[in-house]
């Protein structure tokens, strides 16, 4: 009895050291780095397996600012759970992007050229967020479906201002953020999926 109890413990021994050095050598647990820290784009806490995740983004300091402040108390910080955030931020700015286009239809400023390029926008925009849906929803079978379309779309809004007017897009810098997420989302994705 006493030697069946010893293998037990060496057995349930091994698999917690194995488990622990699986998770330090993904780097993603938060027991296998610091504590929470500050992080210059954000002016709150970020949790170790966030920054992590988000350093490994192509725009880590927009990736912080976007998901940290989406992040509840009981919020799991892994891969998958940090993707969601990046397509609910991603979702949020889409909106924000269409009232902005919206608002500029009204403006009686707004020329019929550049009232062109706002109907490409506005498409461009329903695009991203019929295809975040999709990713969101096929998240849980962790079969996600392809992301880099949003970031095409996004540049389709862009491309109507080169290709239907000389004047400079009042979107730019909307497009721009969107796409930072668009692209970090990208890059958590291909993280765990390839």
């Amino acid at each position: 009895m006493a030697y069946t109890n010893c293998i037990i413990f060496a057995l349930s021994l091994f698999s917690l050291l194995s488990l622990h050095s699986i998770e330090a050598r993904l780097s993603l647990s938060p027991s296998s780095g610091p504590t929470a820290s500050h992080h210059p784009s954000y002016k709150g806490l970020v949790p170790p397996a966030v920054k992590t995740i988000c350093d490994r983004t192509e725009f880590p300091d927009v990736c912080i600012s976007t998901i940290v402040p989406l992040l509840g108390p009981s919020q799991k910080t892994d891969p998958i759970s940090i993707l969601q955030l990046g397509l609910k931020a991603l979702t949020t700015e889409t909106h924000k992007a269409i009232r902005q286009t919206k608002k500029l239809f009204k403006d009686p400023k707004t020329t019929p050229e550049i009232g062109d390029c706002l109907n490409v926008c506005l498409e461009s925009y329903d695009n991203v967020l019929e295809s975040n849906d999709k990713a969101i929803s096929s998240i849980p079978g962790k079969d996600v479906v392809p992301l880099d379309g949003t970031i095409t779309m996004i540049y389709d809004c862009d491309d109507a201002f080169t290709e239907l007017t000389t004047e400079k897009s009042p979107l730019e810098k909307i497009n721009k953020n969107l796409i930072k997420i668009a692209k970090n989302n990208v890059g958590i994705s291909n993280a765990f999926t390839a």
